[in-house]
């Protein structure tokens, strides 16, 4: 199975060209190791792709990104680990804005929905969202959604795929580490409380690190909960709809921020949740010394970046980011998500 890249690339004039990854088994998953190396480096390789007239459908797009040169605006959504780690998406994205020095790099938080509106072509034609902004609301959920949970199968483990915490009342907030999906966990509804109360909570820190599986935060008095859905954005853009007709009378907010995000809910700090910067820095050098579907050489792009290039670029770019300060912080705080109101500003 393909998994295809959409470029949009709007020239200084305005215009607006699309190009396509056609034949590569991973272009989608390869775009934040295609577009980290600057402007000069990946414009001519994407107008080296096949064009195409207009856009694509949803299904047929596993990734995009907008180079819009009379704005200086870099958005792109795409990956794998980065769609799934929004820790490693965060740090790659702040060394994105680094190497594309003078350029706003935004990640757009839901996909191709923002590609599209950003760019001004009709959502509904072009993605799976109805008239009412809500993703795959006609496309049935799995069987695993919607059932009941008994309190053996919430008793917290040492290690898990989500983390739920619940703030019960004034003086008691507990923490599980569960093996599903916290979006399947959710689907019970408000009965899942009654066997949640009497399951096992952890008894230690929460292991820090990625939980694929999402986190939630439940506070019972004010019946609210803020969840992240984690690699179920892979599934389906958005849940939170769903979700909001088994808790009636709930308050029910999606949140893209992950980890970060639920540690202020907590109250914890965010380092009890979240891996190191070493650790997470690893593993954007390990990213990053992939080569990608666009580094590839002919008459128009110049040569390919070969390792000691790739390392050389790197070690710049490490430079810039420890004479920053609080950088890792500062990116985990700051996601920098494609803004509701930039697609107007663009066409003003």
């Amino acid at each position: 199975m393909a998994s295809r890249a959409l470029y949009v690339v709007i020239d200084r004039l305005g215009k607006t060209e699309v190009f396509l990854t056609y034949g590569h088994s991973w272009g989608g998953l390869l775009i934040p190791q295609d577009l980290f190396w600057g402007y000069d480096f990946i414009r001519p390789r994407i107008e080296s792709l096949p064009a195409i007239e207009g856009a694509m459908k949803a299904n047929w797009v596993e990734g995009a990104a907008v180079l819009d040169i009379p704005r200086k605006v870099l958005a792109l959504w795409g990956g794998d680990e980065t769609l799934a780690d929004t820790v490693l998406r965060n740090v790659y994205r702040m060394w994105t804005s680094l190497s594309w020095e003078g350029w706003n790099v935004y990640w757009a938080r839901l996909g191709y929905y923002d590609i599209v509106r950003y760019l001004r072509w009709p959502v509904e034609s072009f993605t799976d969202v109805d008239e009412n902004g809500r993703f795959d609301e006609g496309r049935p959920l799995p069987s695993r959604f919607f059932r009941g949970f008994s309190s053996s199968e919430l008793h917290s483990r040492e290690r898990g795929i989500s983390l739920l915490t619940v703030r019960w009342d004034e003086n008691r907030q507990e923490e599980y580490i569960l093996d599903q999906k916290i979006s399947e966990v959710l689907s019970a509804g408000r009965y899942l409380l009654v066997p949640l109360n009497s399951a096992r909570p952890l008894q230690s820190a929460p292991a820090r690190g990625a939980y694929p599986g999402g986190c939630a935060y439940l506070d019972v008095p004010r019946q609210s909960i803020e969840f992240w859905g984690g690699d179920s954005f892979l599934e389906s853009r958005d849940r939170s709809h769903y979700i909001q007709r088994c808790w009636s009378d709930w308050k029910v907010k999606e949140q893209h921020n992950g980890l970060f995000r639920h540690a202020q809910l907590t109250g914890r700090p965010w380092k009890d949740y979240l891996p190191t910067e070493d650790i997470t820095l690893q593993r954007l050098y390990d990213l990053l010394m992939t080569p990608g579907v666009l580094d590839f050489e002919d008459s128009r792009t110049g040569p390919v970046l070969g390792r000691s290039d790739r390392i050389e670029w790197i070690d710049r770019m490490r430079k810039r980011w420890d004479s920053t300060e609080n950088a890792y912080e500062e990116s985990l705080a700051n996601p920098n998500f494609l803004p509701l109101d930039i697609a107007e500003d663009t066409q003003a």
